[in-house]
């Protein structure tokens, strides 16, 4: 009983700290905006979740207690039976706590928290002491209660957890701080006398302790129900109708991570796409040289929803404050101005992390549903805490894509398509309805049949255990071994089989519905992934073709033969497109065309860029991309920050592994061209947001930040 209670008390404060903290934080940066920038509240801690830790920590203190008590009584019986026995059994119970907390620490990776145990290891030594020593001062048992300690080693882990946007004045101090109270602590208990200790909780007061923990375990379940329920759709007024409006409909569709040269429609080995291939044959444009303006998904979207280049819209992340700017205000996005000219809006997304109102991307949408997957175990940002091996030992025992997924599949995507498709207003007023699929990001686990459609797939893998394989930068700690990359390929195919499939099923309800003649479709990708090229791995590490080389697929009204069109096209130029095709005004400049205004022949200048950093001051806007590439014809130039220039032929070395560049400098109309672009008018911002750090990790371990 007394392992149990011991186990329960460190789950109570375990959740209480996992809760607290960042509505805390919330609260506080909310009333004193210039000591805490704000930060959002992220979702770390699940009702059902908090339920089946707390019964898990009762029922493995009381199995290892009892396992310890028979081990221990085996040995000096008589001494044991000397020392008050609640006092001892609580003693041993949180030393065992402390000591499963550090080696936790230590297999999550997180050795800086492994400090934190040193002060509880002591409290938890000394109260083992008590149970023996005759005489102790009442004060010396409140200071070594297991809440106590509880409450000090989850404390003193969050401490040390690494607090850029505090700075490091700061951080010091409170680890000094820190250290000091541990040798505070020491020299008292040094000079302390001793009394008789209490025998502690008696065989009649068992049952009031157990009522007083179900009663906490009710208040601690019932504090995390405002972060557990599913976010609910933004509903805002519609756009009126016009009288007889028969401008064609606006599908926009962005699958996230899908790099072009996995798809068969681009000559790959792999049938990933059958449908696209199919459709491009049909009625489809399919245009072979489309690059995207960034190599993870906020930039480049912002790019799709306003027609500007990061620099000019803003939206991008700054490494070396932590800042995430949303779209800048002065720029409509195409939801707005399609709002504007009368059509009604929706938006249905599954990147919960990024396409979300905090960024802008809801502005104009009247339906925008970027709903988060109700699995009730949600990934811990905090791996340090013992709630995430728990979480990661109890998804164990489930299906491996209950386990790894994270975000709504691509069912249920088509699921509120169709729902916003056949509503009342559907064939009265033209409509733009923007779809994100996520399902080939991150960990891959597409669903059979398609997860052993290609062959590769390695059963006993797992994202979790695999995910720490590279460092900050996307480089790889080691080659990826020949079955890891067989696996991952495979799953990250067949999830874009799925994909295919699935968009044959949505085209299916357009056209049961009557809507797919008249609508304008596109089909693209925010970037690409890389999987083992240049010893990179994941998204948002390089400007390299596979990273920035994304598919496009556009299906214009009163559908024409299909076409392969092999100039070369950006991102940016959707909206320019879009406002083309159904004739809306917009008087601000584009950085994008129409694609139906670009000739065949016609010599482009398209520019990539990755995340930005200051150049020397803290000023935040004169920061400048970590690396560009400017692509004309078949040429690629890569400029990177420190000086550093890559020149490739993309027609004869389409994987780029030649660097053709030898001279000091680049050629003059090439370092015009990124002259020009590196000097475009950045936009000016009142501020800007700092997450939080649990945030900042978990979008990290998604491959977001690096």
């Amino acid at each position: 009983m007394q392992g149990a209670l011991v186990w329960w008390i460190y789950g109570i404060a375990e959740t209480a700290f996992s809760v607290g903290i960042p509505n805390v934080r919330l609260a506080l940066s909310s009333v004193f905006p210039d000591l805490l920038p704000p930060g959002g509240v992220p979702r770390v801690v699940g009702t059902l979740q908090t339920a089946v830790l707390l019964l898990t920590y009762l029922a493995v203190g009381a199995a290892l207690s009892a396992l310890q008590a028979g081990l221990i009584s085996l040995f000096r019986a008589r001494r044991i039976r000397a020392a008050a026995p609640s006092i001892l059994w609580s003693a041993v119970a949180t030393l065992t706590l402390v000591a499963v907390f550090a080696l936790n620490a230590l297999a999550a990776g997180e050795a800086l928290v492994v400090p934190a145990v040193i002060l509880p290891f002591g409290l938890s030594i000394l109260r083992l002491d008590l149970a023996w020593r005759p005489g102790s001062h009442a004060r010396w048992m409140r200071l070594t209660h297991p809440l106590t300690v509880s409450v000090i080693l989850v404390g003193s882990a969050f401490l040390m957890q690494p607090r850029p946007e505090l700075g490091q004045a700061l951080v010091y101090s409170l680890g000094i701080a820190y250290g000091f109270g541990v040798l505070l602590i020491a020299w008292a208990t040094a000079r302390s006398g001793w009394r008789r200790p209490q025998e502690g909780i008696t065989r009649h007061q068992w049952p009031m302790v157990w009522g007083t923990v179900a009663l906490f375990s009710f208040v601690a379940i019932a504090a995390t129900l405002p972060q557990d329920p599913r976010q609910r759709p933004l509903r805002r007024p519609a756009a009126s109708p016009r009288s007889g409006d028969q401008r064609p409909n606006v599908i926009l569709i962005t699958w996230d991570t899908v790099r072009a040269d996995h798809l068969s429609l681009y000559s790959y080995g792999r049938d990933t796409t059958p449908f696209l291939r199919e459709l491009g044959r049909e009625n489809a444009t399919i245009y072979t040289h489309a690059i995207a303006t960034s190599n993870w998904t906020l930039p480049t979207l912002a790019s799709i929803f306003t027609g500007q280049n990061p620099r000019s819209h803003a939206a991008h992340y700054y490494s070396r404050f932590l800042a995430a700017l949303p779209i800048a205000e002065q720029f409509e996005t195409l939801a707005e101005v399609l709002s504007r000219e009368g059509y009604r809006t929706g938006g249905i997304v599954a990147n919960t992390h990024v396409l979300v109102p905090a960024f802008g991307f809801d502005r104009g949408f009247s339906y925008y549903d970027y709903s988060t997957l109700p699995w009730p175990f949600v990934q811990e940002p905090r791996c340090y805490l013992l709630r995430e091996a728990v979480r990661i030992l109890a998804t164990s025992l489930v299906p491996r894509k209950s386990q790894d997924s994270k975000y709504v599949t691509a069912d249920e995507i088509n699921e509120g398509a169709r729902r916003f498709l056949e509503s009342p207003s559907g064939n009265r007023q033209p409509f733009f309805l923007f779809l994100n699929y996520m399902d080939a990001h991150t960990p891959y686990v597409p669903p059979p049949p398609f997860a052993d459609r290609f062959p590769g797939r390695d059963k006993q893998f797992r994202w979790a255990r695999a995910s720490k394989r590279s460092n900050e930068t996307g480089r790889l700690l080691r080659p990826l071994a020949a079955r890891e990359l067989q696996h991952l390929t495979s799953q990250y195919d067949g999830a874009i089989a799925y994909l295919d499939d699935r968009l044959r099923r949505l085209f299916g309800t357009l056209r049961n519905l009557g809507l797919y003649d008249n609508s304008l479709i596109i089909v693209t990708a925010d970037h690409g992934e890389a999987f083992g090229e240049a010893g990179l791995i994941g998204h948002g590490v390089s400007v390299y073709q596979h990273q920035i080389h994304v598919p496009l697929i556009v299906k214009f009204p009163s559908p024409a033969p299909g076409a392969t069109v092999d100039i070369l096209v950006s991102a940016s130029d959707l909206f320019a497109t879009v406002l083309d095709v159904v004739g809306a005004k917009h008087s601000q400049a584009l950085a994008g065309r129409s694609l139906r205004h670009i000739q065949s022949k016609e010599l482009r200048w398209i520019c990539s860029e990755s995340d930005w950093e200051p150049k020397d001051s803290c000023s935040l806007f004169d920061a400048r991309p970590r690396e560009v590439a400017v692509i004309s014809g078949t040429m690629k130039v890569i400029y990177r920050r420190d000086g550093a220039t890559e020149v490739y032929d993309l027609a004869a070395d389409p994987t780029e592994t030649r660097n053709l560049h030898t001279a000091s400098q680049l050629p003059a109309e090439w370092a015009a061209r990124l002259s020009e672009y590196l000097k475009s008018e950045a936009t000016t911002q009142a501020g800007f947001r700092v997450p939080d750090p649990d945030t900042i990790r978990r979008l990290r371990a998604l491959g977001y930040l690096n």
